[in-house]
């Protein structure tokens, strides 16, 4: 896999994309944004008397040595390592908007507190005010950069710098953006699509297909009535969407023309035949009585999986979900007959692990459980490998959610099985 860039612009879906791409990379190497700041991740709000600047080049580069996949609000199109991937993902500039002004209706006390006074006193305006009145009173001021035609100033900060938080007409901009669009990155997505865009960025990058992925940080709750507030004139629409529009049009274009074809075509038999072998190999495990083991630590490859819990500690762990099947690739030695292990920390719902099933490269296939310390069970399942590297399925009857928000345990996720470990041992 090479070393991968994500311009996250915000409110087009980064959230969901970093969780996944976190598993890409291992705990100890994951993205810390701590380590970017004296490039701020803030840096689209202006501070008084400071100019954003690249000051510490040094610095920057040395974010691409620390991690193998670097994904942050900062533009740093132009300090990338060669060979790395780059990307970025844009939304309809409308949506976009309004997502930004309900995240910010929501953000937490202690994240406020951390704001700059003039980026704070900017945010809470969000609670007395419609998003009309919000932009005629920010829309050219503290919150030009995120408010006013933000996608069209974020890419042009990678050919113009900083100054475009200044920038008071977005038209001025929008050359030096298309171009940024059409010749600075390898990959654009379209986050209104995003199954479609993620399935085709992991083609390019030769990892597995990437199958459903629940959207995060969601600014509005699924089935949330209509808002009044957050209506917008035709004028608004114009004056502070213009030109991301435009923008957007021409990303659509783009993604038509290049990515749609591929994210419609690429399957795991493209993976298992073009990239698998390769990927795969650049995986070691270690021993452990007798077996080879990989921890969840270091990178592992599938799909059907959240998020890492605990990454960088030593309850590091990861839960299938949200769908009822999981694909997990494994190393393993060619035309042996081989025990693939799994070592299971426990289940969202006890009834899971009766009802739990497993498939090897797409055959269906008997499993049994063993006692393991310190785990609910070790999966193992018995196969003749014939390839470096084996595909296994876990199938569930269904994911859950556990407790309620009353609750002491409570977890939105619909999960199946935790599992920290997978490996395999001769028979």
């Amino acid at each position: 896999m090479p070393p991968l860039y994500f311009y996250h612009l915000k409110k087009c879906g980064g959230s969901t994309m970093n969780a996944w791409l976190d598993n890409l990379s291992s705990t100890s190497r994951i993205w810390n944004p701590a380590w970017n700041k004296d490039n701020r991740e803030d840096w689209f709000f202006p501070r008084p008397g400071i100019e954003p600047a690249y000051d510490n080049i040094a610095g920057i580069r040395s974010l691409f040595y620390w991690s193998d996949v670097v994904h942050t609000h900062a533009s740093l199109r132009n300090f990338v390592l060669p060979g790395t991937f780059c990307f970025t993902m844009l939304r309809d500039p409308v949506r976009r908007l309004v997502s930004q002004f309900t995240d910010w209706r929501r953000i937490s006390p202690a994240d406020l507190a951390a704001r700059t006074p003039s980026s704070r006193d900017c945010i809470l305006d969000c609670q007395q005010l419609s998003l009309h009145d919000y932009l005629a009173r920010h829309g050219h001021g503290t919150g030009k950069m995120p408010l006013n035609n933000y996608l069209t100033r974020a890419l042009a900060t990678t050919r113009l710098g900083h100054a475009v938080v200044h920038a008071s007409d977005a038209a001025a901009l929008l050359p030096e953006a298309l171009r940024c669009l059409h010749e600075d990155y390898d990959f654009i997505g379209i986050s209104d699509e995003f199954d479609l865009s993620h399935n085709a960025l992991c083609a390019l990058a030769g990892l597995p297909p990437a199958g459903f992925t629940p959207w995060l940080n969601k600014s509005l709750p699924e089935g949330a009535p209509p808002d009044p507030s957050l209506a917008l004139t035709a004028a608004d629409i114009e004056e502070f969407t213009g030109c991301d529009a435009i923008l957007y049009a021409s990303a659509r274009r783009l993604f038509d023309q290049r990515y749609r074809a591929l994210g419609e075509a690429y399957t795991s038999t493209h993976f298992e035949q073009k990239h698998a072998a390769t990927l795969l190999a650049q995986l070691r495990g270690e021993h452990a009585g007798g077996a080879t083991r990989h921890s969840i630590k270091s990178p592992f490859y599938g799909s059907g999986f959240h998020g890492r819990d605990g990454p960088g500690t030593d309850q590091t762990a990861v839960w299938t979900g949200p769908g009822r099947r999981a694909t997990l690739y494994i190393p393993v030695p060619g035309f042996m007959n081989i025990s693939l292990l799994l070592w299971i920390r426990g289940y969202a719902a006890a009834s899971q692990r009766d009802s739990l099933r497993v498939s090897v490269n797409g055959i269906p296939i008997l499993h049994h459980f063993e006692p393991a310390a310190g785990y609910a069970d070790l999966l193992v399942v018995n196969a003749l490998s014939e390839t470096s590297f084996a595909r296994l399925d876990i199938d569930l009857d269904e994911t859950r959610t556990t407790g309620t928000p009353a609750d002491a345990i409570h977890d939105i996720r619909q999960r199946g099985v935790s599992f920290d470990a997978y490996g395999w041992r001769e028979v």
